[in-house]
């Protein structure tokens, strides 16, 4: 069996943004998606655009889950929740992840300039949104959908924004669990800045590279999903 695995979207995603996933998961690999207030099912709550209120919303939602094995996926807004949340689990003495998948995102100890488009006008927003790709032509089309879209993508993104990690890297230590970085070929995180993130784990982490854009992680998924599938089986049992 396989350790379960707890997703956390993108900007401006809910839970239904791994939906293409369902249909190619391997045999006996179960993935459960979570939202934000403010979107998808939630969407008559109010955005959060603080990333300690994010994971705490996030950490109510899944420490139910966390005392059977489990892995922690999120791509780019939600490869930072993944992180700040498996550090959540060890400071409240919940077994950790069996594997943490950080996709699409810089490491804390980076600074990322898209964090900045929640503070730009409206067509410089969405020019800054165009370029990362993977949006779909009827969302950029349709002003009805981006007036939709816009609050939910620039809350996440003043949210990554709000989080501080030269303040409190010193007092936090290193995560002792496996870690994959993943990343596209042509997006914001590049070979240079991916492996900074093993400035926060101990064990050596894995970087794997795949063909595409920022959204690469929509047009590579049996390749991606066959990826955590073979991580999982290799640190499935290991002891918390």
């Amino acid at each position: 069996m396989y350790p379960r695995i707890l997703a956390f979207p993108f900007a401006g995603g809910n839970k239904y943004a791994y939906q293409p996933y369902l249909a190619h998961l391997p045999t006996g690999l179960e993935m459960l998606s979570f939202e934000g207030p403010g979107r998808g099912d939630r969407f008559r709550e109010t955005l959060l655009d603080n990333m300690d209120d994010v994971i705490e919303d996030y950490w109510r939602q899944i420490n139910g889950y966390l005392q059977e094995p489990y892995a922690l996926y999120g791509h780019s807004f939600g490869a930072m929740a993944a992180y700040l949340l498996a550090r959540r689990a060890r400071a409240e003495g919940f077994p950790p992840p069996q594997h943490v998948f950080l996709s699409g995102r810089v490491p804390p100890t980076w600074p990322d300039e898209g964090d900045k488009l929640w503070k730009m006008d409206h067509e410089r927003f969405w020019d800054g949104i165009k370029a990362y790709g993977g949006s779909p032509e009827a969302l950029l089309q349709h002003p009805e959908l981006k007036a939709l879209y816009e609050p939910m993508i620039r809350a996440d993104l003043k949210a990554l924004d709000s989080y501080d990690h030269g303040a409190i890297e010193n007092r936090v230590p290193l995560l002792d669990l496996p870690a994959t970085v993943l990343l596209g070929t042509r997006e914001k995180v590049t070979m240079q800045s991916a492996p900074a993130w093993q400035e926060q784990f101990v064990p050596p982490i894995a970087i794997h590279q795949f063909e595409g854009n920022h959204f690469w992680i929509l047009d590579q998924i049996p390749a991606l999903l066959g990826l955590l599938a073979d991580k999982l089986s290799a640190t499935a049992g290991r002891p918390s």
